[in-house]
C-alpha cells in the first residue's frame, strides 16, 4: 500500500532521491521508537539526515562543498523537494520530521539562494546545504500572529547598521536554528508599514531564545521564539530589498510552504491508509464490500494527490505567485480533508484498535490540513466572486 511517486519520463536524479529518502525513512524514522511523542527533535536523527545527504536539494553546487563537476538538477528543485517529502512521509509515517526538514530546505533554497547577495550565499549556504547550520524565518509575534498591520518588531537605523527590538514566536525550528531571518518594521509609507528582512545569527548580542513552545501536534518538529533587545546587525545583513520584505518574501513564502507541504501530506495519507489496513489485518477484522471500496478509493486519491503535489511544486519554479497554485492548493486541501474523513469513517465503522501511532498520525494530518484554514477560506471566496464577476 505504501507507494513512492513516479515521474514521467523517469530520471536517474528523481529515482536516486526516492531511493535515498525511502531508505532513510524506513531505517531511521519508521523504526525510531516513540518518535511521535518526542517533544524535542532528536539530535542524533538530524545528524543521520546529514550523513544520508538529505539536505541541500537544489542548492548551487558552488556552495555545497561537493566534488567539482557535480551536475545541477535537471528536474525543478521544488519538484524534487515535493517528491522527497512525499517519500519521507509515506515510508516514515511522521509529518513532524518532514516539516522540520522542509522548512530548513525552503529557507536555504527559496530565501537565501534566491534572494541573498553573493557574500551572504558564500557565508551561509555551504553549512545550510550540509545541514550543519539551520535557518528559521521569524515573522509571527505573540498575540497577533503575522498580520502586517499589527507586527511591532522594529529595526532602527544606527551608525553601524540596524538595531532590532521586539519578540517573535511560533517559529518552526527555532530551538534548532543557528540563523534567524527576522522580519522587522523599517519605515512607514502612506500609512502602511514597510518591512525588511535581516539575517541574524543566534550568537548575535541582544538575541535570546524563548522557551520551547509545547506544540500538541507534528512532533518532533520543535517550535519556539526569540527576543531581540538592542540587537545590532550590519547593513550587509539585509536580505532582499530594504522595505520590501512583506511583499517580496513573507506573502510568497506562505504559498511556497503550502505548496511544498502537499507532498508530505499526500505521503502521510498513504502511510496512514497502509497502517489502517495493517491494523485491520492484525485485529482479524474482515472488511465488508463498502470498506474495501472505500479503501480502494482512498488509495486512488492518495496517488492523485501525490501527482498534484508534484505538478504544483513545478509551478513554483516559474512563479510563486502563479494563480494555478491557488487552484491546486484549494483543491488539494479539500480532497485531503475528505480523505481524512473517510479514514475516520473506516475507523469508527470497524472499531479497530487505535494505537498511539495511528492516533498521532490522524492528529498530525488534521493539523497540517487546517494550517492557514482561514486564509484558504478567503481565497476560495475571492475565487468564487471572480467567477461570478462580483467585486471582492
Amino acid at each position: 500500500m505504501i507507494h513512492s511517486p513516479k515521474q514521467t519520463p523517469a530520471s536517474d536524479e528523481t529515482e536516486e532521491i526516492v531511493q535515498r529518502f525511502k531508505d532513510f525513512a524506513i531505517r531511521h524514522i519508521a523504526a525510531y521508537p516513540g518518535l511521535h511523542q518526542q517533544t524535542r527533535f532528536p539530535e542524533n536523527l538530524w545528524h543521520e539526515m546529514q550523513e544520508y545527504g538529505l539536505f541541500g536539494i537544489g542548492i548551487d553546487p558552488a556552495y555545497r562543498g561537493k566534488a567539482d563537476g557535480e551536475k545541477k538538477p535537471r528536474v525543478s528543485p521544488y519538484r524534487l523537494l515535493s517528491i522527497a517529502g512525499n517519500t519521507m512521509a509515506a515510508h516514515g509515517g511522521n509529518l513532524g520530521v518532514c516539516l522540520s526538514w522542509l522548512i530548513h530546505e525552503m529557507t536555504a533554497l527559496w530565501l537565501i539562494q534566491s534572494t541573498g547577495t553573493g557574500e551572504q550565499k558564500k557565508i551561509y549556504l555551504p553549512d545550510l546545504a550540509s545541514g550543519k547550520f539551520t535557518a528559521c524565518l521569524a515573522i509571527s509575534e505573540p498575540g497577533i500572529g503575522a498580520h502586517p498591520k499589527h507586527l511591532a518588531t522594529t529595526a532602527e537605523a544606527v551608525s553601524d547598521g540596524f538595531m532590532l527590538n521586539g519578540e517573535k514566536t511560533y517559529l518552526t525550528n527555532a530551538p534548532l536554528a543557528d540563523l534567524f531571518i527576522v522580519i522587522a518594521v523599517t519605515g512607514n509609507a502612506d500609512g502602511k508599514k514597510q518591512f525588511t528582512a535581516f539575517l541574524v545569527p543566534k550568537s548575535t548580542p541582544g538575541l535570546t531564545l524563548s522557551a520551547q513552545i509545547a506544540f500538541p501536534f507534528l512532533h518532533p518538529s520543535p517550535h519556539g521564539g526569540i527576543v531581540l533587545k538592542n540587537c545590532t546587525v550590519a547593513s550587509g545583513q539585509i536580505l532582499g530589498k530594504l522595505g520590501c520584505a512583506y511583499e517580496d518574501l513573507v506573502l510568497p513564502f506562505r504559498t511556497v510552504e503550502d505548496t511544498l507541504m502537499m507532498g508530505p501530506i499526500a505521503g502521510g495519507l498513504a502511510s496512514l491508509l497502509g497502517h489502517l489496513i495493517a491494523q485491520l489485518n492484525q485485529d482479524r477484522i474482515i472488511p465488508d464490500e463498502p470498506i474495501i471500496t472505500t479503501s480502494a478509493q482512498l488509495h486512488c486519491a492518495t496517488e492523485a494527490l501525490a501527482a498534484i503535489s508534484i505538478t504544483a511544486a513545478g509551478e513554483l519554479y516559474t512563479d510563486s505567485r502563479n494563480e494555478k497554485l491557488t487552484a491546486f492548493g484549494l483543491f488539494f486541501r479539500d480532497q485531503a480533508g475528505e480523505c481524512l474523513n473517510r479514514i475516520q469513517m473506516v475507523i469508527e465503522k470497524t472499531g479497530i484498535t487505535q494505537d498511539a501511532k495511528l492516533s498521532c498520525m490522524m492528529g498530525d494530518l488534521s493539523a497540517a490540513i487546517r494550517i492557514a484554514e482561514n486564509v484558504s477560506r478567503i481565497k476560495l471566496q475571492k475565487l468564487g466572486k471572480r467567477l461570478f464577476g462580483q467585486p471582492f
